[in-house]
């Protein structure tokens, strides 16, 4: 009953740290994840380690501390890697590599980022969920379009397209559309 007790409490936090810091809360929001991820290790519930580590990675990415995010982004993929057939494993996992894809082209490191915003796209599909590749693979095409690459842009503009969908988050379609639209 103790352990079940502080699952909620840490799943609470992770849900609650986000809508803080939408709200300029930074601190407060961090310092719930903070709190999240000491209660998940000490339960020794690596899912609740990883998406704290996730949360702390975004935060940390909205901060612009990319040195902070990198390393609690690389926890949180080690550890939902090791989570096996979890489709919500495999979600989390996919938002933690767009991240560090997006981190990766801020940084100039263009292979490493599509290599990351490629990996996203396979684990959305993994978690079941493949309409949320659509923008790893428009910021993928992005790359490949600023590189001069117009048939690899082409390409990964088609491959998001075929993600249309029940899972697609419409903001995302939004983009897709609007991507296409300036294809043309």
């Amino acid at each position: 009953a103790y352990w079940a007790r502080i699952e909620r409490i840490v799943f609470a936090n992770s849900q609650m740290a986000p809508k803080l810091m939408d709200r300029g809360l930074i601190a407060e929001g961090i310092a719930l994840l903070e709190n999240g991820l000491k209660a998940s290790e000490a339960a020794k519930d690596t899912f609740f380690i990883a998406t704290n580590h996730n949360g702390l990675g975004s935060a940390h990415l909205g901060l612009g501390d990319y040195a902070l995010a990198i390393d609690h982004y690389n926890t949180s993929i080690a550890l939902f890697r090791t989570r096996g057939e979890d489709e919500m494993g495999f979600r989390y996992l996919g938002d933690a590599l767009a991240d560090m894809g997006l981190i990766h082209a801020d940084l100039q490191q263009v292979d490493s980022a599509i290599t990351y915003y490629r990996d996203a796209v396979i684990a959305y599909a993994s978690g079941q969920v493949p309409g949320r590749g659509i923008i790893p693979l428009l910021e993928l095409g992005g790359l490949m379009r600023q590189r001069g690459d117009t048939s690899g842009w082409r390409a990964a503009l088609a491959e998001a397209r075929a993600l249309e969908g029940e899972d697609a988050v419409p903001g995302d379609l939004s983009v897709l559309y609007v991507s296409i639209a300036q294809d043309f």
